[in-house]
């Protein structure tokens, strides 16, 4: 939902998204892995050096993802999601989001966990009622948990827990004056100290 409104999500059936362990060799996995003939590894546009990646497979059952998670520099293998129309990947974590209806008793919220077989991950600091939690059955994916829990009495609101890839994009100052303005990105001008400025092109990167 946004704004009230539904959104329609697409499952991909040729992809999955993969999370490297941090420091792990991603170009040594991703030869293994095509040389396998497991899968084609392909970067998310925009975001070559994230240690997420999309994998182009044939299978993306959940055998497939097990197997492929097996690998030591993968940290996990998930399902791949795109808003209808858009060629944004949206990577699953298998976990939701969810805010318990206000004034939840604890038995309540404990039969809730039950109902829907869910480990609770963690809950959401600075957030009243809000937690993070994951369906114990692998086998049904957090989108279609998330809407069941969505129209459940017992919460305000649920929505799967997406990975997005950090994207770099290049941001320049549309001020006609900017180049004048030396404390911001300082090039000499106006006779000033080359870089004696806060950086401010960099941090808007």
């Amino acid at each position: 939902m946004r704004d009230g409104q539904e959104i329609p999500l697409e499952k991909s059936v040729s992809e999955l998204g993969v999370v490297f362990r941090p420091g792990s060799d991603i170009s040594a996995c991703a030869r293994r892995l095509e040389m396998a003939g497991v899968v084609t590894v392909a970067n998310v546009r925009g975001a070559p050096e994230a240690r997420v990646k999309l994998l182009r497979v044939a299978d993306t059952r959940m055998e497939r993802r097990n197997l492929i998670g097996q690998d030591p520099d993968i940290e996990a293998v998930h399902a791949v999601w795109r808003f209808a129309g858009s060629d944004a990947p949206m990577i699953g974590t298998g976990q939701i989001v969810l805010k318990l209806r206000a004034g939840l008793s604890g038995a309540d919220r404990r039969k809730l966990w039950t109902d829907y077989r869910l480990a609770v991950v963690d809950r959401a600091p600075g957030l009243r009622d809000v937690f993070r939690v994951t369906p114990l059955d692998q086998e049904l994916d957090e989108v279609f948990v998330a809407e069941l829990l969505a129209a459940d009495w017992r919460t305000l609101w649920a929505q799967p827990n997406f990975r997005r890839p950090p994207v770099r994009r290049q941001v320049g100052a549309s001020d006609e004056f900017f180049d004048l303005q030396w404390h911001l990105h300082n090039t000499g001008q106006l006779g000033g100290v080359l870089d004696a400025d806060i950086d401010a092109p960099e941090a808007w990167v």
